[in-house]
C-alpha cells in the first residue's frame, strides 16, 4: 500500500501500498485470473466426486512467498467504522468512516548482489513476518492507526491464491487478496514508458484510493449529516527495475482520493503548508541505500501529473517533471489488474 495520514478530529493511517508499476497483465495468465474472486468468508468449498476442498487458515511462514520466487499482486479493500459518544443531545454519536482500495506488487526473489530489496522487492525469508504479516505487506502497518489492534488471519485458497483478513474484535474491516502472476523472479510487465522508450522490467506499481469522513448519528445510530471529510494521503508509486540503480517515482495527493484530471506537482516537503493545495512528487532510489543514477534521478522543482483513468483496478496517465537546471523527465503508464480481481 504508500504512506498516508488523516488529520482533523482523529488521526488514522492505513495501508498503502507497496505499496505504487506494470502494464496490463498478459492474456496468457487469464486462465488463472478467471478462478480468482474476492471473498471474506471463513470457508470456500469446491464440490468433487470424492471430497470437498476447504480453504485453510495457515501461519504466514507456510506461504509460498518464501518457498519459491515469483511475482504476486495484492488487492486490498477497507471498510472500517468507529463510533464515539458525544455530549450533544441532538447529535449523540460521531462516526468515522474509512473506505479504501489499494493495488500492490510483490516480487519475492533469492538474495543477490544484482537485486536491491526495497519497494516491491522482498527476499525469500519468512522472518519478514515476525512482526506481523501486515508489516510485510504495507509501508504503513495496519494496527492502532486504524482505531484498534487488528487480528490478521492468512488463508490459503483452494486455487493457490491467498486471502488476508483483518478483524477488529468480531468485525471484519479489511481483506487483501494475493494472486501469483509469474514464477519468474523479475517484473514481467512493461506499463511504464520514460522519454518515449519502454523501461525494461518496470513492473512494480502501487496505488490507493482512500476516503475518510465524519458523520453525526442519532441515538439509534442513523445518519444525521456529514460533518466533514478528512485529509488522507493517496499515493501512486512506480519503480523501474530491480537492481541497485532502480528509480522510484512517488506521487502523493492529500486533498482527496485520486480522480481523472491534471495535477500540478510540487516537490515533496512535509513542512510546506502549501502541500495541502497540490499533489507532490519525489524521484529517488527505491531504497535509501541504493545508488543514484544521474540519468533518472532529479530534484523536481515543478511538474504535472495527468490521470486519464484511475479506478480501484485500472490506472493510466502521464507525467512531466522539471528540474531547475533545465533537466526533465517525461513518462506515461497504463496498468490493469481487473483480470485477477473483482471489485
Amino acid at each position: 500500500m504508500a504512506i498516508r495520514f488523516i488529520s482533523l478530529l482523529i488521526c488514522v493511517c492505513f495501508i498503502t501500498a507497496c505499496g505504487g508499476s506494470g502494464s496490463s497483465v498478459s492474456s496468457s495468465r487469464s486462465s488463472l485470473a478467471n478462478s480468482i474472486a474476492t471473498t471474506s468468508s471463513s470457508s470456500v468449498t469446491a464440490s468433487s466426486s470424492s471430497a470437498t476442498a476447504i480453504r485453510q487458515q495457515i501461519n504466514p511462514r507456510e506461504a509460498k512467498f518464501f518457498q519459491e520466487a515469483g511475482l504476486w499482486l495484492g488487492y486490498t479493500k477497507v471498510d472500517a467504522r468507529n463510533r464515539f459518544a458525544q455530549d450533544d443531545p441532538q447529535k449523540p454519536f460521531l462516526e468515522t468512516r474509512l473506505t479504501e482500495t489499494s493495488v500492490n506488487t510483490y516480487l519475492f526473489t533469492p538474495a543477490s548482489n544484482e537485486i536491491a530489496e526495497g519497494l516491491c522487492v522482498f527476499p525469500l525469508d519468512p522472518e519478514q513476518t515476525k512482526d506481523g504479516f501486515r508489516n510485510m505487506l504495507f509501508d504503513t502497518p495496519v494496527a492502532n492507526e486504524l482505531y484498534c489492534v487488528t487480528d490478521d488471519h492468512l488463508f490459503r485458497e483452494v486455487d493457490g491464491s491467498y486471502t488476508v483478513e483483518y478483524h477488529c474484535g468480531s468485525e471484519l474491516v479489511a481483506t487483501t487478496r494475493l494472486v501469483k502472476v509469474s514464477s519468474v523472479a523479475a517484473f514481467n510487465d512493461h506499463g511504464l514508458i520514460l522519454g518515449g522508450a519502454q523501461v525494461p522490467q518496470s513492473g512494480c506499481f502501487n496505488w490507493n484510493l482512500s476516503h475518510f469522513e465524519f458523520w453525526s448519528l442519532d441515538a439509534q445510530g442513523r445518519d444525521i449529516q456529514l460533518e466533514s471529510d478528512a485529509h488522507v494521503f493517496n499515493g501512486i508509486q512506480l519503480r523501474t527495475g530491480i537492481n541497485k540503480h532502480s528509480v522510484l517515482f512517488y506521487f502523493r495527493n492529500i486533498k482527496s482520493a485520486w480522480k481523472s484530471g491534471v495535477y500540478d506537482l510540487a516537490p515533496h516537503d512535509f513542512n510546506d503548508p502549501m502541500l495541502i493545495d497540490s499533489a507532490a512528487v519525489e524521484v529517488l532510489p527505491a531504497n535509501a541505500g541504493l545508488d543514484v543514477d544521474p540519468q533518472w534521478h532529479i530534484s523536481v522543482s515543478h511538474g504535472e501529473l495527468r490521470l486519464d483513468r484511475i479506478e480501484p483496478l485500472r490506472m493510466s496517465g502521464s507525467f512531466l517533471l522539471h528540474e531547475s537546471a533545465n533537466k526533465s523527465i517525461s513518462g506515461s503508464f497504463s496498468f490493469d489488474v481487473s483480470e485477477y480481481f473483482t471489485e
